[in-house]
């Protein structure tokens, strides 16, 4: 379906979405070799969600010592970056199986930021928030990428249930408003209310009223 008719009445719109580039800047998809592009960083995360598989990995010693010998190597993604470019690519999005914000992953993930903002494409992370900080928001903004906090309770006893660590819920909470404090300005652009910072929350038979909240 045309993402044009899926357009909230409000006409908020999210800097990265199909819609945004069809609405602002009048793109017209296929024109391109290829248009967009997602990287997934390698299977590591530090949550215990029960029905992922790469739940706990964090906490595992040779897990981690093999994501890290086989892991690409800046000049690898250097060169993905660049052959995106070739193919016109507008929009990367940066996201799991790994976890983005995590601080293994920091010199990654600015590196295929700092890339894609040279070769001027713009970036979209999603991550769980649980180890965003100023620092890393603040470098976020200044580089133009838009973020996506997945956020599946807005209970936090749930919360902490589903990921498997006390507290998380907190975490997050305090991450989100850091992140408002940063991302929270939008911009006008042609009758647009466009937004770099979303929250991502999926339907699930349990949290029916979490999502009411979020």
């Amino acid at each position: 379906k045309h993402m044009s008719s899926l357009l909230p009445e409000s006409q908020k719109i999210f800097r990265g979405s199909p819609a945004f580039y069809e609405q602002i800047e009048g793109i017209t998809f296929g024109s391109s070799p290829l248009d967009f592009l997602s990287i997934n960083l390698p299977p590591l995360c530090n949550y215990h969600c029960n029905f992922c598989f790469v739940s706990g990995t964090l906490d595992n010693q040779n897990h981690l010592s093999e994501i890290r010998s086989k892991s690409l190597t800046p000049d690898e993604y250097t060169r993905i970056i660049h052959e995106a470019r070739n193919l016109r690519v507008r929009h990367i999005e940066i996201s799991g199986e790994g976890e983005p914000d995590l601080p293994v992953f920091r010199d990654t993930l600015r590196h295929l930021i700092n890339q894609a903002t040279e070769n001027g494409i713009h970036t979209t992370v999603f991550a769980n928030g649980s180890w965003l900080n100023e620092e890393l928001l603040n470098f976020l903004h200044n580089r133009d990428t838009s973020l996506v906090i997945s956020i599946k309770y807005m209970n936090s006893k749930k919360y902490d249930g589903a990921v498997g660590i006390d507290g998380a819920f907190s975490r997050v909470s305090e991450n989100i408003h850091l992140a408002q404090r940063t991302f929270g300005n939008h911009s006008e652009t042609d009758g647009f209310s466009v937004y770099r910072l979303a929250l991502f929350g999926a339907v699930l038979e349990d949290n029916s009223e979490d999502n009411a909240q979020l």
